[in-house]
Formats: structure tokens, C-alpha cells, sequence
């Protein structure tokens, strides 16, 4: 066997190694997509619709003056004494603050 020929034999084994770990691979590619697409339906199955989770919400939150609107909107999270003006006015000031900070660091090298 001449060299050339050696590293034909060579390079058809690696070859072939590499087309049959790209195989095993894709076949455990395709049992895990069909265990996902198991899950999606068992999760599907038992999903709630959105109508069914703003009742849910409706019924668990109770709609007093400021928290919720009529028309189902969401409750906000956020007290009432932070929604005011100046309390907003002042975050905004350091949060614009604190971002002007950062960019003159940056300028400087640090």
C-alpha cells in the first residue's frame, strides 16, 4: 500500500466516524423533539385561555378606585404615592443622573 493510498484509506475512516456520530446525533435530535412535541400537547391540553386567566384575575383582585379599571385593564403594582409627580420627577432625575455618570466614566478609560 503506497502512501497515497494510505491516506485515502485515512481519510475515508474519518469520514465515515464523522457520518456516523452526525446519525446518532440527528436520531437524538429527533427523539427529543418528539418528547417536546409529547410535552407541548400534554401542556396545551391543560392551558388556560386568557379569557379564562383575566376571571381568574378579576376574581382574585379586587376593583377599588385607582388599582383597576372597568374595562379589565391591569392592576397596577405600583402605590399611588409613587405614581404622583414629584416622586416620578425625582427617579427620573437619578436614573438620567446616574446614566451620565456611567457614559463620563466610560470616556475617561475606567
Amino acid at each position: 500500500m503506497s502512501a497515497g493510498e494510505a491516506v485515502v484509506l485515512g481519510a475515508a475512516l474519518i469520514g465515515l466516524v464523522l457520518a456516523v456520530a452526525v446519525l446518532v446525533a440527528l436520531r437524538d435530535v429527533r427523539r427529543d423533539l418528539d418528547g417536546l412535541r409529547t410535552e407541548l400537547g400534554d401542556l396545551s391540553a391543560g392551558a388556560a385561555t386568557i379569557d379564562d386567566l383575566r376571571a381568574a384575575v378579576a376574581a382574585a383582585v379586587p376593583a377599588t378606585g385607582d388599582d383597576a379599571s372597568a374595562d379589565g385593564a391591569p392592576v397596577s403594582r405600583v402605590p399611588k404615592v409613587l405614581r404622583t409627580g414629584p416622586v416620578v420627577k425625582a427617579l427620573a432625575l437619578g436614573s438620567g443622573t446616574a446614566h451620565v455618570a456611567r457614559k463620563l466614566a466610560g470616556r475617561n478609560g475606567h
